[in-house]
């Protein structure tokens, strides 16, 4: 998903942004799929599927998204790096993107592979997308908006239901609007494919990652590392309503030319450790203690916890809190020898309770509206 176009100036209040998951879907195959969100102990003993890659990458003054087939993706992108120095040189460099694009459209069909593509240029940013395979919205807290690949409606449709998340964090600096929304969207998908959607129907997730411009360094980048948590608002007897968390746990580093996503996870059948690698059209999985080793020394820059409510008709209500710049105190991550310690502050922890709790009045009031 990406802004169409933004003025260029450092001031302005309008940030460029683009957002990538890193599933790799095959069409015609009914196998469930492996990933962060959906590893535990009892999965990853089957002959299940595990494809990873990154789909966004950020190049100077130009980022570039990928969606369809990660060979293709790995081919596509390999060839852009070749061709971009001479794009960047014309007056718009996405349009040579584009027809580009299009030469693996004729070569594979509609849908192999598509791109979107966004470069500084003296007068703004230009933009390219194919026209036939996109969807558009004009989003008043995100402006417009375009999204590509097996999910852009879904995305779309969550980018409006996050219009009140980003309403309630209208006060904070741009870019912990930006990365919280992302952090949200994050945070509800990999819930939906830990506790709803194991065989992934939408064909979409695993992780998603964000670039965005930083106009202090005339780049675009990619996001801060995170920890992301998952809890749940139990109900006790006689009422009471308790914040339990889950032993799930998945880490984000972002890296350069290659990215890293940790799962930790504790089920009946026994505790994981797994490390991903997300680079351009594969991935790596390494299960075990060796899988804690590139994390033995890693500081998480950012976290978001997701509670899951559940509601009196059976259903699932998501709510995702991502930290503010001075809470990040209140998180506790450390790895010594195969133990991995992670939790939060007793006192932020309340909170999220007393908010998990006015989510379940305020869809109360609602519900007798």
């Amino acid at each position: 998903m990406s802004p169409h176009v933004v003025p260029d100036d450092p001031n302005s209040p309008i940030m460029p942004v683009i957002v990538a998951d890193a599933l790799v879907t095959q069409r015609g195959n009914d196998e469930q799929w492996l990933t962060p969100a959906t590893l535990t102990v009892e999965t990853v003993a089957r002959p299940l599927r595990c494809r990873l890659a990154r789909k966004v990458h950020p190049l100077g003054r130009a980022a570039i998204a990928f969606a369809g087939s990660g060979d293709h993706i790995a081919t596509c992108y390999q060839d852009v790096l070749g061709h971009l120095p001479t794009w960047l040189e014309q007056e718009r460099p996405m349009a040579s993107l584009a027809q580009h694009s299009n030469l693996y459209t004729n070569l594979y069909g509609p849908g192999a592979i598509q791109t979107l593509g966004s470069c500084q240029v003296p007068n703004g940013f230009n933009t390219c997308y194919p026209r036939a395979l996109v969807e558009f919205a004009h989003i008043p807290q995100l402006g417009m908006c375009t999204a590509i690949g097996s999910g852009h409606a879904d995305l779309i449709a969550r980018a409006r239901e996050g219009e009140r998340d980003l309403q309630q964090m209208a006060e904070a600096p741009l870019f912990e609007r930006v990365r919280g929304f992302v952090a949200s969207l994050n945070g509800r998908r990999l819930a939906e494919e830990m506790f709803t959607e194991r065989n992934l129907p939408n064909a979409w997730g695993g992780y998603l990652e964000f670039v965005y411009f930083d106009f202090r360094v005339g780049r675009w980048v990619f996001g801060p590392s995170a920890l992301n948590l998952f809890a749940i608002l139990h109900q006790e007897r006689l009422g009471v309503r308790s914040l339990r968390f889950y032993s799930r746990a998945i880490g984000y580093m972002p890296g350069d030319e290659l990215g890293r996503v940790l799962t930790l996870s504790s089920t009946p059948g026994g505790e994981i450790g797994a490390d991903w690698t997300v680079a351009r059209g594969h991935s790596r999985l390494t299960v075990g203690e060796a899988s804690l080793d590139p994390w033995r020394n890693w500081i998480p820059e950012t976290f978001t916890v997701t509670i899951l409510v559940p509601m009196d008709d059976g259903s699932l209500r998501f709510m995702m809190r991502s930290n503010s710049p001075e809470e990040l105190e209140a998180l506790r991550f450390a790895i010594d020898g195969s133990n991995v310690h992670y939790g939060l502050s007793n006192k932020f922890a309340a909170e999220l309770g007393m908010a998990a709790c006015n989510v379940i009045q305020e869809t109360f009031i609602q519900v007798a509206d």
